[in-house]
C-alpha cells in the first residue's frame, strides 16, 4: 500500500470488513469494532515509518542466511 494510500484511506468498520473478507474472513460486530481500532493504530504507525525521507543511495541489507552448526 503505497503512502498516498494510507494517507486517502478511511478506516471504517465496512473497509475492515472488506479487507477480511478478501481473506474469507468474518467477524461478529464487537470483533470487528475492535478490529477497526487496530487497524486504525496499524495505520497510524505506518504512516509514520512512510514519512521518514530515506537517502536514495542508501543500500537495502543483505539477506541474512544463517551458517549450519559445525
Amino acid at each position: 500500500m503505497s503512502h498516498a494510500m494510507l494517507q486517502d484511506t478511511e478506516i471504517t468498520p465496512a473497509f475492515v470488513a472488506s479487507q477480511l473478507q478478501l481473506q474469507g474472513i468474518t467477524l461478529d460486530e464487537q470483533d470487528l469494532l475492535q478490529t477497526t481500532q487496530h487497524y486504525r493504530l496499524l495505520f497510524s504507525h505506518a504512516e509514520r515509518v512512510m514519512s521518514w525521507p530515506l537517502d536514495e543511495h542508501i543500500e537495502p541489507a543483505p539477506e541474512f542466511r544463517p551458517q549450519a552448526a559445525s
